[in-house]
This record gives structure tokens, C-alpha cells and sequence, in this order.
């Protein structure tokens, strides 16, 4: 036996006794066969009365198999407990699911599916016994049955599991069916041809063999293979439910929960702080009791009294204890000064994580619950409710414990509007015992007369009475003492005055102590702290104490200190998240009205120094240890009330400030969209973007609390806030333009309301696809191209101190993400598919779940193609073709029993049929069988075969996205740069509008442009008029538009659709690459290869092009030599689409101008455009004029593709000459009896066929005359 074997079975057989209650521990060792059969007998007396006997004669090979399997492990594995791990889990299971027989049924035929694998193994028995190496086999078989066991305990242990099998079952699929293929290697391997050699031999051989024979070591190294896969598909089921539970995650947007315990514990004052509480005897109730007044306990105590502190640690330890008392423990804490984590909203979301976290059967519920919903829909709180009641009822034992209930925003606002919230809680926890589980809740809070009241029946701690606490704040005070002491060298006597006179005034609040002991320990001589000791100084409550820190900050402090002490507070108080110190050193190196950031502002002080006990710093959860990352908070609410009451800082003015410094901030030149790269990089690595995370975010909280915000501070500050609010608007508007509030009396009421109401319209509409939102993703694209080793010291130290460790953040201003950040762009972008594809199949295994779609619609079609029974009825065709049944006829029929089967055979997945280039997959695809698809791309079928057998583009002619997503999202093959160009053609060619912002959707300008061309060579050439309409060109214009767009975003609106009305005055970098687009198209144009829609692009182009005063007269000489190539013979509604754009080019274009070498007239006759010949006749100067490369003039080149129509408009114009020769030294025309013909010489000889001996028209000479 191996030595890592022998520890993983040894671990198994220890974890499987220990998940083992003490019942089930007495219990099993007791339980033979004899005694499962007996209980098989006992269901069907109980089942027969209902007509529902069931057929156990299926579980006759297994009952075999595992009677074997327990005879070889006592044997040969010196396990003499075996019935405990045998028997004992089989009765219990059967005697669980009996109840219900649909649920009876599916663990008979999971029973009956082992069976089959493991008939039969007792005839290795004199292998096991001489080959002691090839008991490793039957090792990792008792192992894998071990596993299984495991799994249908924790299926069925749980109170109430049959309320959550329909969910829970599909987990416990996933789960076993690794487990039973585990176990079919296993036979297989039993079965080599090889063993069977070993067999016949050890039946004639009784010794025992320690090493196997060289021959049979292939054995051996099969068996570490296997083990090799088994781990391999552990880890793999172990990363994908991690990546579930962060898919999740993303969806419910929790507060960051982890981190606020981590923060909370961190403050204890001492390890031993707090454990006075285990041994309250109302603590202990509420822990073990059985009334139902025990359900709920209650803490309370004044502001600062320490309630947070104290909950952490009962947090702590109820998380500890839950291994091993099966508990479920959830927690949340309201935070005053973070709007994403103080609402009861915010407080389920936290819940239902954390169960989905601490639960898999949970997590697959909540999952399938939540997967195919918006945000919103799972946001209603009768759903979050309703969702966590059905949780709670399966898991047994819940503990909640909510610090700060107080602190709830909805408390904040109207008390009434938590009542609901508490009443549900109390709900859930009243009524619990009756409903098959316990939930215990604890609430912490002040006592401002309705927590109280609501939870009046329930028993309380009172923190300002309990002397144990008031112990540990005296411990903490005497710590803190001693740090004075030995600062300022005191005596005895002035160290126990210290601690006297904080115990006097305590008054059961831990914050009191570490305001007044901070403040003592900051005084910068001893004169200075004799002088706060003094009596007359002394702080008698908290309001003294924080007096006594502001004297000391803002008036005594020098007016440069002062002064950022007061921004420094000003901005952390009226702050929408909590600060980063390096935003808040960014602040004061930034100036928006000059435009510059001087990173010499710094400050040199630390926050602390400045704010004192103000002020907490807190590590960051992904930089601990970096000054920069830390997260400045207010030290307690109670210290923004003090600040506000005191008229130390004024709450309107702060707001109306941030509002106006981020409006100029945004406004600035930085974040102009006409700005170069290299400009922009230059800024960034200055540190002037180092504010556009917050900025971007909460310009709005500051707009709506200042415009809001009743005040009497002057009119001409409120002024200035409305009037820096219209610019700002605009730049965050999305498509659909707000009215402007221009002309309105700017100081009245109704203004100030008016533009409030704006400011909120536009924020609500949403700002990701604003005008800015472009320019900042651009901005982030560079930033994140930054790369360290190309700095130097000093840049380095800049760039890096202010932007921030964490470049690769969500473009996404709502979501909190936005500034936090990820620490790789593959990180980042799979967040952003969260947010863009939501909705989630909530079938197990399916490739949706992790790739998700765009709206639930496209999900509800995608469950009915892939997953409702009419598909899988349609998968088993009644008849076939005639003729050789194979893969190929398969695949195009959508017979996956059939693929399956040819392919178990060994048929080759990329062989095409007789060299028609058409593979299983390509087949499968064209006629949209996606389980077919699916099954060959697990197989490990190729998607991007090549560029002519090509199967996901099948997908995209048919504008297929669930189809499109199946095909890469579960392909293992890489796709190759060709083939993203390749996509796109097919998508612009084919009309598939929506493919064209799915492939293109995560494309960067260069990556259009790098493809651009190619894609609209592909289109004009596949855009034949024989199956085109104008309908169609209308799709393929828009398609086009948005094209171009993600190549110059910067000339269109949000839509990626409309031009702008007007371009910036400098247009030549444009036009440059506008006129390089179209000269690379140019080659494509000739022939029936034209695509009107390219032209009427170009058009749509120049047509704004000219309203800015460019001139534009090349580009529509360009589209009008497009149009001029053509020679098809096109129906009458296209001819009139195409005369419209020739009538619209006319007026703009120069026709005496050379496009290339050649005038518009003469590629116009000599296509036989007719519609464009005529407008521009009157036009050309010199209609006789010969082509630069040829020797052709309009008149010879029509005569010669016997264009007659156009010889005759042309000899009609009378600008011609008529006798004018051909390069053949021959006239083009000839003249008989006053008419006109065209000279046969002159008549390509593929056309001669074609000519009739009739005049073209009356000579006109002879007229004249």
C-alpha cells in the first residue's frame, strides 16, 4: 500500500465516523445484512396498503457486491469495523427516503447502478491475498464506497431534506456519478487482460508474491493514474463550485461581511475581553435553552459602549464551535457610513451568502433560485424573505447575530419602516422549533425606546450594568495607563489619578476610555498633558472628550494642520464609501482648475496625527500592510454628531464643496475625450487620475445631498452647486438627452428642485454608457497598460502611491467593485460577464451556468432547446435515410444516441466526408441540434476547424447566440486570431446584427481597426443583389455603423449607432483613417461585388463630415466611384435605392476631380451605370478625356462592353466626338443611311455575340443639317 493511499483511506474511513452522530454511531455496528432486508420488508408492509410495492429484487447485486466487498475488507484491509461502514448507511438511507417513493425510487436505482459495478469482485479474493500491491484496487473501491455513503448521509441527515430534494439532488448527482465512474475504472481495471493472467496464476500459486512482475508494472502505473484523475476531478468539482459561489456572489452584490468581522475583532482590547458573556446565564439560554423566550437575546448599551467588539467575539466562537455542533452561524453589522452595508436589504443578501457559503445542497438552491432573474427581481424583499425561510427550515440549528440593528438605514430614516424587518425575524425564530429546526437571534443595539419595545418580551444584556464588562473596560483602561506612564514618566500617583478618573466617568463605554487615553497619550510635553488631567479639563462624557480632541486639532494645532484636519473630516464624514488614504492624499494634490496634480501636496503628517482619535485606520483586505491602502474611517457615529452639533463642520457646505471640486474634476482637460494616449498616460502616471474611481461614483451623493439638504449658507454657494450641475449632467447622460435647464432662475426654490430632479434622472437612466463612461474605459485601458519596469523611482512611487496596487477594476459606477478592483484582467472580465450575462441556467452541468445570457428571454429559449423533454423526444428520429447509416447523418439529425454510439466506436470527430469539408460538428450546428453540439465539443470536437469547415460560424449565420456561447464557451481549442476576423465577416455578410455586438463586444478600438477591413471586404463581396433588399440594408447599415464606432467611439453617440451632429474642430487624424478605410476597400468594389449599405455609410459619414466645414469632396468621389463599378442587372426597387444614393453624392462631389487615375464618367460607362452617366455628363468638363492607365475614353470603354444605352445618352449629350478612334486605330462608331452604330472592332470579343445589327440612334449631324 502506498503511503498516500493508506492516509487518504485511513482519512476516510476517520471522517466518515466522525460526520456520525452518536445515535448513528451506536447504531450501525449493530446493523448486518439481515437486518437491511428485514427493513426492506418493513417498507413494503408499509407501502403495500397504498398499491406501491416497490421492485427491491434491483438491489439483489448490490446487496452481493457489498456482502463481498465487506468479506475482502475485513480480510485483506484489517478493518474489523466494517459493518459500521457497510450496512449501517444503506438501512438508515431506505429507512429515511421510504416515506416518499419517487424519493425511494432514486436511491434504488443509484443502488442498482453500483450494483452492476461491483457484482462480482469476490472471485479477486486470491489476488488480493498473494499480489498484497493490487489490494490497492480494492483500496480505492471500499474508498469510493466510503465517499458515497458520506454523501447520502449529509443528503438525508438534515432536518426537512425533503422539502429541499428537488434541489438538493441534482448536487448529490453530481457528486455520486464521479464516485460510480470511479468505481466502473476500477472493474475495468480488474478486468485487464493482464490481471486475468495474474488470476489463473495465484489459482495455482497460494504463496504470497510482494512485488508483481515486471510484465504486469503497466498495472501499476494504471493505478496511479487513476488516482491521478480521481484527485484531478476532485479539485475540478471543488473549483467549480468555487466558481459558483462566486458567480453568486456577483449576482447578490453582499457587503463584504468577512471583512467587518475581521475589522470588529481587531478592536478587542484584550484576547480574554469579552468572555465574561459565555458564562451569562442569559447567553447561555439563548445557546442551549429550550423556551421559546430563549430564542432571541438582545444587547444593548450607549453609543461606544463596545457592542460591536463584544458581538465579534461571539461571532468567533459560535463559528468555532459549528464544525462540531452542526450549526449554521450568520452574521451582519450595519455600518453607519457605508451605504452599501447599513440597509435590511443589504443585511438578507449577507444571510443568503453566507448560508449558500456554508451549505452546498444551500448553494445549489439559492443558485437555481436566483440564476435565471435581474437584480432587481431577486432584490424584492418578499423574495429574499420567502427564500431564506425555506433555507433556514433545512438547516437544523441557525444562529443570527445583527450588530448595530440601530444603525440600519431604514431606523435612520423612520423607525417604521424596520418594524417589518424585526417582526419577520422574530417570526423566524418564534415559531422555529414547530417547523423541524432552531433558529436563535441575536440583536445588538442602543436603546433609543423601539428596538426595545419591539423585543420587549425577549431577555437583554444591559451593557452600561454588567460588571464583568465594566471589568474589561477597567482592564483596557489600566493597559492604556501604562502606555502614558511610560511616555511621560510618571509617579504612581498620577498613573492611579488616571485611571480614578476614567472609572468615574466611564460609564460602561469603552470609546470614552480610548478618547480620553489617546488624547493624553498624544499631548506633546508633559505640561501639556498635567493640563488635560487637570480637573477642570478632565472630559465628564464622551461630547467632553471628542472637546477635547477638536481644541487640540483645530485650534491649537497650527492653521496648515488645522486645515486638513478639517478636509480631511469633512470629506471622511460626507463620504459615500469609505476612504482610502491615498484618495484623501490625492485630494490635496489635485487642483481640477488648473489641471494638475502635484504630488508634492502630500501631506507629511499621517492621518492620525492630524485627526488623533478621530479618526480609526483600518487595513485594507487586500494590502494589509500598505499605508496607502488604508481605509480612514470616523472613530464612531457619535463623532459625526459631535462635529455636526458643534458647528465644527457644516454637513451643506461639505457636500456642496465635494459636489462643485468633482465636478471641476471631471470637467477637466485630463478627462477630454480628444486627448491622445501618450497624453493621457503622461497624466496617469502623475497621479491625476488618481480621484476618478470616487469621482465617477459619487458625483451624484454629493449633488443630491447638497441640493437637498435644507440650509441657510449663502445663495451664491447653492449657485454655483446648480450651476456646475448642467455641464456635469450632460457628460453623464446616457443616449436619450436630458432637457436642459438652461433660462430658469438659477437661486429659487424650483431651480434648486428642478435640477435635483435631473441630477436623479440622470443617475437612475444609468451612467456605464455615458459620453465620460468612454472616455474613462479608455483611460483605465491605459492605465492598466502601464507597466512598472518602465518607470522610474520617482514615478514609480507616484503612480503606484495615489492610483493604487489594483488597476483591473469593473467599468460599472454601481457596483462597488468599480474602485476596489481586481488583481488580474481575466479576473475582471469574467465580473463583467457577470453583470452583462445574469441570467444563469439552473440546470446542473450545463455550460450555461457559468456563461450565463444577456436577458432572460434568450435563457427561456435557450431551457427549451436544450432542456425540455419535446427536444429530448425529438433526439430518438422514427426513421432514417437510405443508404449507409453514419456520424455525419447523425450529427445533421440531430440522433445523439446515435453519435454517441459511432463515437464509443472510435470515429474520428474531425474527419471530413469525402472531402466536402463538412465535420460532425459543422453538421450538428448548421441545423441547430445543440445537444449534438455539446456533446461532440465535450468530446473535444474543434469549433474553429478550419477556415473552410468553420462550425461555429454556422451559428453566427443564423444570429444562434445560445448556440454561439455553447460552442466557445465549452471548447477547449483556443481560437485563433484569423478567426476572430473570420467571425465578423460572417456576421456582417449574413445580417446577424445582434453577432456583431457579441464578438466584437470586448473588442478595444485597435482590435476593430485591425479588422475592419477585412470584415467589409467579406460583405461587399458575400452582399449579392440576388438575395439583398433594401429591408436588409437597412439592418447591415446599423450593423455597419456600430462596426465602425468601436474603431472611432469618439464621433459617435452612446448608441454606437448615430454621428454626432458636429466632430471637435481638429478632424485630420479622422479623416486620415476614414480615408484610409475606404482607399483599402476600394480594390473590393468591382463587379457585382458592391454593397450599397458600404455607400450609404461613407455618405452618413460625409454628410457630417461637411456640416463641420471638412471637406469631404474625395470621400464622396470615393463612394461615387463605388457605386459607379457596378454593372449587375438589378430589380426596379433596387435601381431606385441606388439612384437615391447617387442623387444624394451628386451635389457634393467633384466629377472633374481623378478618383485613383480615373474620372467618376468613365468607370460609370464603362460599367453601364446608366443612373450615374446621366447626373454627371453635365458635370465633366471634358467628357473625351482618356483614362490615365488605359487608352479608353467614356465612349470607347461603353461601346467596347456594348453598354448601349450609355452610347447613346452619351452621342445624344453632343459633348462627344463622335469620330474618335480606339486604341485599334478604328472609329467607335460607324455611320450608315443618318445613323449611328457601334463598330463591331471595337466590341470585346467575348461580346460580339451579343450584337444586333440596329442603330443605336439618329446621327445627330444629320439632324442639324
Amino acid at each position: 500500500m502506498s503511503g498516500l493511499t493508506a492516509q487518504s483511506f485511513q482519512a476516510s474511513l476517520d471522517k466518515f465516523q466522525k460526520r456520525l452522530s452518536k445515535e448513528n454511531k451506536r447504531r450501525f455496528p449493530q446493523t448486518s445484512l439481515e437486518g437491511v432486508k428485514l427493513e426492506m420488508k418493513e417498507i413494503q408492509k408499509r407501502l403495500g396498503p397504498e398499491k406501491n410495492l416497490r421492485n427491491f429484487n434491483r438491489l439483489k447485486k448490490f446487496l452481493e457486491g457489498m456482502k463481498q466487498v465487506e468479506q475482502l475488507v475485513q480480510v485483506f484491509l484489517n478493518c474489523s469495523e466494517v459493518v459500521a461502514y457497510v450496512w449501517g448507511p444503506i438501512k438508515l438511507a431506505l429507512m429515511m427516503v421510504s416515506t416518499k417513493v419517487e424519493n425511494l425510487d432514486r436511491l434504488l436505482g443509484v443502488y442498482e447502478e453500483i450494483g452492476e459495478v461491483i457484482h462480482g469482485v469476490g472471485k479477486y479474493d486470491r489476488l488480493f491475498r498473494n499480489y498484497p500491491d493490487i489490494r490497492r484496487i480494492l483500496e480505492m473501491y471500499f474508498y469510493d464506497i466510503l465517499e458515497f455513503h458520506h454523501e447520502v448521509l449529509e443528503l438525508f441527515s438534515k432536518s426537512n431534506w425533503t422539502r429541499m430534494l428537488s434541489y438538493a439532488w441534482p448536487t448529490f448527482k453530481t457528486r455520486f456519478d464521479p464516485i460510480i465512474d470511479s468505481l466502473k475504472r476500477h472493474r475495468d481495471l480488474l478486468s485487464d487482460e493482464k490481471i486475468t493472467a495474474i488470476l489463473e496464476e495465484s489459482q495455482q500459486n497460494n504463496r504470497v508474491i510482494e512485488t508483481i512482475p515486471t510484465g504486469f508494472q503497466e498495472i501499476i502505473t494504471k493505478l496511479d493514474q487513476l488516482q491521478k484523475d480521481i484527485d484531478d476531478k476532485k479539485l475540478q468539482a471543488h473549483e467549480h463550485k468555487i466558481k459558483r459561489k462566486e458567480i453568486l456572489k456577483t449576482k447578490l452584490h453582499p457587503p463584504n461581511y468577512h471583512q467587518h468581522q475581521l475589522l470588529a475583532s481587531k478592536k478587542r482590547s484584550a484576547p480574554s475581553s469579552g468572555n465574561w458573556v459565555f458564562q451569562d446565564p442569559k447567553f447561555k439560554a439563548w445557546l442551549g435553552g429550550d423556551l421559546i423566550m430563549d430564542s432571541i437575546l438582545y444587547i444593548n448599551g450607549i453609543p461606544g459602549s463596545g457592542k460591536t467588539t463584544l458581538l465579534s467575539k461571539i461571532i468567533t466562537s459560535l463559528l468555532s464551535d459549528s464544525a462540531t455542533n452542526g450549526s449554521i452561524v450568520l452574521y451582519f453589522y450595519f455600518k453607519h457610513d457605508d451605504k452599501f452595508g447599513k440597509t435590511k436589504d443589504a443585511m438578507l443578501l449577507a444571510i443568503l451568502m453566507q448560508l449558500a457559503e456554508q451549505d452546498d445542497v444551500l448553494l445549489e438552491y439559492i443558485y437555481q433560485k436566483c440564476a435565471g432573474l435581474a437584480e432587481s427581481e431577486i432584490l424584492q424583499e418578499l423574495f429574499l424573505q420567502g427564500m431564506l425561510t425555506h433555507c433556514f427550515e433545512k438547516c437544523g440549528k441557525v444562529r443570527i447575530v445583527l450588530d448595530a440593528l440601530d444603525e440600519a438605514e431604514e431606523a435612520e430614516k423612520d423607525i417604521e419602516d424596520m418594524r417589518p424587518v424585526i417582526a419577520w425575524l422574530k417570526e423566524q425564530a418564534s415559531p422555529a422549533v414547530s417547523r423541524g429546526y432552531q433558529l436563535r437571534l441575536l440583536v445588538s443595539g442602543q436603546r433609543d425606546g423601539h428596538i426595545d419595545e419591539a423585543l420587549s418580551e425577549y431577555p437583554a444584556i444591559n451593557l452600561d450594568k454588567a460588571a464583568r464588562h465594566k471589568t474589561d473596560i477597567m482592564d483596557y483602561a489600566y493597559s492604556r495607563a501604562l502606555n502614558i506612564q511610560a511616555r511621560f514618566k510618571l509617579g504612581p500617583d498620577e498613573y492611579s489619578d488616571i485611571i480614578c478618573k476614567v472609572a468615574e466617568f466611564a460609564n460602561g463605554m469603552f470609546l470614552y476610555v480610548k478618547v480620553v487615553l489617546d488624547n493624553l497619550l498624544e499631548q506633546r510635553s508633559v505640561a501639556k498633558f498635567r493640563k488635560e488631567l487637570n480637573q477642570e479639563n478632565f472630559p465628564k462624557g464622551l461630547n467632553q472628550a471628542y472637546e477635547r480632541v477638536a481644541l487640540r486639532i483645530f485650534d491649537e494645532a497650527h492653521e496648515s494642520k488645522s486645515s486638513a484636519a478639517v478636509n480631511i473630516l469633512g470629506w471622511i464624514v460626507t463620504s459615500g464609501r469609505p476612504l482610502r488614504w491615498r484618495e484623501i492624499q490625492a485630494r490635496f494634490c489635485i487642483d481640477p482648475e488648473d489641471a494638475i496634480c502635484d504630488p508634492e501636496e502630500r501631506l507629511e503628517d499621517s492621518c492620525k496625527i492630524l485627526c488623533s482619535s478621530l479618526v480609526d485606520f483600518e487595513p485594507c483586505c487586500d494590502h494589509k500592510d500598505t499605508e496607502s491602502e488604508q481605509v480612514v474611517s470616523i472613530v464612531h457615529p457619535t463623532a459625526s454628531s459631535y462635529l455636526i452639533q458643534t458647528g465644527r463642520l457644516k454637513v451643506f457646505k461639505e457636500h456642496a464643496q465635494a459636489a462643485i471640486y468633482f465636478s471641476q474634476y471631471l470637467l477637466s482637460h485630463p478627462f477630454e475625450s480628444h486627448l491622445v494616449d501618450t497624453e493621457i498616460r503622461d497624466q496617469a502616471v502623475g497621479g491625476y487620475y488618481a480621484l476618478h474611481d470616487y469621482a465617477c461614483a459619487f458625483w451624484y451623493h454629493h449633488f443630491r445631498s447638497a441640493l437637498s439638504t435644507p440650509s441657510d449658507i449663502s445663495n451664491n454657494l447653492i449657485d454655483s452647486v446648480i450651476r456646475y450641475a448642467e455641464p456635469l449632467i450632460s457628460l453623464f447622460q446616457p443616449a436619450s438627452q436630458l432637457p436642459s435647464i438652461e433660462g430658469q432662475d438659477r437661486i429659487g426654490t424650483f431651480a434648486q428642485n428642478d435640477v435635483l430632479s435631473k441630477v436623479n434622472e440622470c443617475w437612475e437612466l444609468g451612467v456605464q454608457e455615458s459620453k465620460l463612461a468612454q472616455q474613462v474605459t479608455r483611460i483605465r485601458a491605459i492605465i492598466e497598460s502601464i507597466v512598472q519596469n518602465d518607470l522610474d523611482n520617482a514615478q514609480d512611487e507616484v503612480f503606484y502611491g495615489l492610483h493604487g496596487v489594483l488597476r483591473y477594476k469593473c467599468p460599472n459606477p454601481k457596483c462597488i467593485l468599480f474602485a476596489n478592483g481586481f488583481s488580474s484582467s481575466e479576473k475582471r472580465d469574467h465580473h463583467i460577464r457577470e453583470h452583462e450575462r445574469p441570467f444563469k441556467c439552473p440546470t446542473p452541468g450545463c455550460y450555461a451556468q457559468t456563461v450565463g445570457f444577456s436577458s432572460s428571454k434568450i435563457l427561456d429559449h435557450h431551457i427549451r432547446r436544450l432542456h425540455s423533454r419535446s427536444d429530448r423526444v425529438s433526439l430518438f428520429p422514427k426513421g432514417r435515410e437510405p443508404g449507409p447509416y453514419d456520424i455525419y447523418k447523425a450529427a445533421m439529425r440531430g440522433d445523439i444516441e446515435a453519435v454517441k454510439r459511432f463515437r464509443r466506436k472510435g470515429v474520428p470527430l474531425e474527419r471530413v466526408k469525402n472531402n466536402n469539408k463538412n465535420t460532425p460538428l459543422l453538421l450538428a450546428a448548421r441545423h441547430n441540434h445543440l445537444l449534438v453540439c455539446e456533446y461532440l465539443v465535450r468530446e473535444g470536437s474543434n469549433p474553429y476547424y478550419s477556415m473552410d469547415c468553420f462550425p461555429i460560424g454556422e451559428a453566427i449565420k443564423n444570429n444562434d447566440i445560445p448556440l454561439f456561447d455553447l460552442l466557445r464557451s465549452l471548447s477547449t481549442h483556443k481560437c485563433p486570431p484569423y478567426s476572430e476576423s473570420r467571425m465578423m465577416e460572417i456576421a456582417i455578410a449574413y445580417d446577424a446584427e445582434d453577432m456583431v455586438q457579441e464578438i466584437s463586444k470586448h473588442w478595444g478600438p485597435f482590435e476593430v481597426r485591425n479588422i475592419e477591413g477585412a470584415a467589409l471586404h467579406t460583405f461587399s463581396r458575400k452582399a449579392q443583389l440576388q438575395r439583398l433588399d433594401t429591408d436588409i440594408f437597412a439592418r447591415q447599415k446599423r450593423a455597419l455603423h456600430k462596426l465602425i464606432a468601436k474603431s472611432n467611439p469618439y464621433f459617435y453617440e452612446s448608441d454606437q449607432e448615430t454621428l454626432k451632429k458636429s466632430f471637435p474642430s481638429d478632424m485630420s487624424l479622422f479623416i486620415e483613417t476614414i480615408t484610409k478605410d475606404w482607399d483599402r476597400l476600394s480594390q473590393y468594389s468591382a463587379g457585382k461585388e458592391v454593397s450599397y449599405a458600404i455607400t450609404d455609410v461613407l455618405l452618413d459619414i460625409t454628410d457630417t463630415l461637411r456640416n463641420c466645414g471638412c471637406n469631404t469632396v474625395s470621400l464622396v468621389n470615393r463612394a461615387l466611384a463605388r457605386l459607379a463599378a457596378t454593372c449587375e442587372k438589378s430589380n426596379e426597387k433596387m435601381k431606385a435605392y441606388k439612384r437615391n444614393l447617387v442623387f444624394r453624392a451628386i451635389p457634393n462631389a467633384n466629377a472633374n476631380e481623378m478618383v485613383g487615375s480615373s474620372l467618376l464618367i468613365y468607370l460609370a460607362a464603362r460599367s453601364g451605370e446608366l443612373i450615374l452617366v446621366e447626373p454627371l455628363i453635365p458635370l465633366t468638363q471634358d467628357i473625351d478625356q482618356k483614362d490615365h492607365n488605359s487608352p479608353f475614353t467614356p465612349l470607347s470603354a461603353a461601346a467596347g462592353q456594348l453598354h448601349i444605352e450609355v452610347v447613346k445618352i452619351l452621342v445624344e449629350s453632343g459633348r462627344v466626338n463622335l469620330e474618335q478612334e480606339s486604341s485599334r486605330d478604328t472609329t467607335v462608331l460607324l455611320f450608315k443611311n443618318g445613323k449611328i452604330y457601334i463598330n463591331p472592332a471595337v466590341v470585346r470579343s467575348d461580346r460580339r455575340k451579343d450584337i444586333k445589327d440596329e442603330p443605336i440612334c439618329d446621327d445627330p449631324r444629320k439632324l442639324s443639317l
